[in-house]
C-alpha cells in the first residue's frame, strides 16, 4: 500500500471509530495496557513544575484521552489529529478556550514554530507512518520543544511476541518498530533519555513502551 493510500485509510478508519468512549477501546488486554500507559504518562510528568502555565502539544490526540492529565498538571493543551471526526469529538468533550486548542493537522507537517512547547506528547500515532516519516516526525517534534523540556512518545514494540502472532492484515499499520529506533532518533536530535517504561514486564517484550526524553540546552 502506498504512503498516501495508507494515510487515507487511517483517516477513514479513525473517522469511523471516533466516539467519546474511544480512549480505552478494544479487548480487555488492550484496555488494561492503555490504562497502564495512562498511569505511566502521569507518573513521568510528576514533579514537573508548571508555574507559570506551560504549553503542551498532544500530537495525535484522538478524542483527548490524555487531556485530563495535562490539564490537571496545569498545561495549556494544544491537541491535533488528522481525522476530522476525532477532532470533532475532542472539541465536544473539551471545547476550546483559555486552556485548550484543538486543530486538524498531520504530524508529518506540524504547523508550529521551533521552541514553542514545554512538552510534546505523542501516543498511539507513530505506528501509522513508515520508518523514514517516523524519523522526520520525531525530529520535528524535538525542534518544537524548548531546551530542558520534555518529549514523551509511545513505542509499539516490534519485539513483543503478541505482535508476531497478531499482525494486522489491512495494510494500514506500518511495521512495528523498536525502542532503540526511537531512542536513537531522540538522542541524535539533541535529547537525553530519562525513562523507558513498558506497560507490562519485562519492558523489552512489552507491546507498548513509553519513552521520556529531555531536550538538552543548546
Amino acid at each position: 500500500m502506498s504512503r498516501l493510500n495508507r494515510k487515507r485509510g487511517v483517516i477513514s478508519q479513525f473517522n469511523q471509530i471516533a466516539r467519546p468512549t474511544q480512549s480505552f477501546a478494544g479487548g480487555w488486554i488492550t484496555r488494561r495496557a492503555k490504562r497502564h500507559e495512562h498511569d505511566i504518562v502521569s507518573l513521568l510528568l510528576a514533579g514537573e513544575g508548571n508555574s507559570p502555565p506551560k504549553r503542551a502539544l498532544d500530537a495525535g490526540c484522538g478524542v483527548g484521552g490524555y487531556f485530563d492529565i495535562l490539564l490537571e498538571k496545569g498545561f495549556h493543551v494544544i491537541g491535533l489529529d488528522i481525522a476530522e471526526n476525532m477532532v470533532r469529538v475532542c472539541r465536544s468533550r473539551y471545547g476550546e478556550g483559555e486552556n485548550v486548542d484543538i486543530l486538524m493537522a498531520d504530524i508529518e507537517y506540524l504547523p508550529f514554530t521551533p521552541d514553542s512547547f514545554h512538552l510534546v506528547l505523542c501516543i498511539d500515532t507513530l505506528q501509522y507512518i513508515g520508518e523514514e516519516s517516523r524519523r522526520l516526525a520525531l525530529q520535528e517534534m524535538v525542534k518544537l520543544v524548548k531546551p530542558n523540556n520534555l518529549i514523551i512518545v509511545e513505542v509499539k514494540n516490534k519485539y513483543c511476541p503478541a505482535f508476531w502472532l497478531n499482525k494486522r492484515r489491512d495494510g494500514l499499520l506500518a511495521e512495528f518498530y523498536s525502542i532503540s529506533n526511537v531512542t536513537s532518533v531522540l538522542e541524535s536530535s539533541g535529547c537525553a533519555i530519562e525513562a523507558i517504561k513498558g506497560v507490562f514486564w519485562p519492558t523489552f517484550l512489552s507491546p507498548i513502551v513509553v519513552v521520556k526524553a529531555r531536550k538538552r540546552n543548546a
